[in-house]
């Protein structure tokens, strides 16, 4: 599937979806036009992978078509074995 660059946030995340990623939100930045894509479970309650993990399946499920611009995850350090419990990729359609 080949995404329109115009595509509001709630398209986006149906267009990841549609491709296999499990993403629970997706924003797009009015001013900047991008994109960013967050994954976490209910009550946070659940680790999930790492941003980095999401990066990777963005780019290969959609080769040369999105650019992170940036990544983001937060870490419960105070739960044992620091768990991340949401993650961030912000990026762009080329």
């Amino acid at each position: 599937m080949n995404p329109s660059p115009k595509l509001t946030g709630r398209a986006m995340q149906s267009v990841l979806r549609h491709a296999g990623i499990p993403v629970q939100k997706v924003t797009r930045k009015r001013q900047s036009g991008y994109y960013v894509a967050d994954f976490y479970t209910p009550e946070l309650n659940k680790a999930v992978p790492s941003s980095h993990v999401w990066e990777r399946w963005l780019v290969s499920s959609f080769p040369d078509q999105f650019e992170v611009i940036d990544r983001h995850d937060t870490v419960a350090t105070w739960r044992q074995g620091k768990p991340t419990i949401s993650a961030s990729v912000t990026f762009r359609l080329r």
